[in-house]
């Protein structure tokens, strides 16, 4: 039978992996996506033909015209 200290060390070491297991997790997911929208972004916009004529938004659509080049 295992002691309270010993059960709680457990607890901690498997808190403690479960931690990095999520920011490996969450780092290679983001990753993986990023690089995905990243090689499609260029052909998505291609296809898409933005207009906007409220006066708000002249400089996001600045950013997307260079983003389309």
């Amino acid at each position: 039978m295992a002691g309270e200290a010993t059960l709680k060390a457990l607890a901690a070491e498997a808190a403690a992996n479960e931690a990095r297991y999520r920011a490996r997790v969450r780092t290679v997911l983001r990753s993986s996506y990023s690089g995905h929208w990243r090689r499609m972004l260029s052909p998505l916009l291609g296809a898409l033909e933005l207009k906007c004529n409220n006066t708000a938004y002249p400089p996001v659509m600045d950013a997307i015209d260079l983003l389309k080049r």
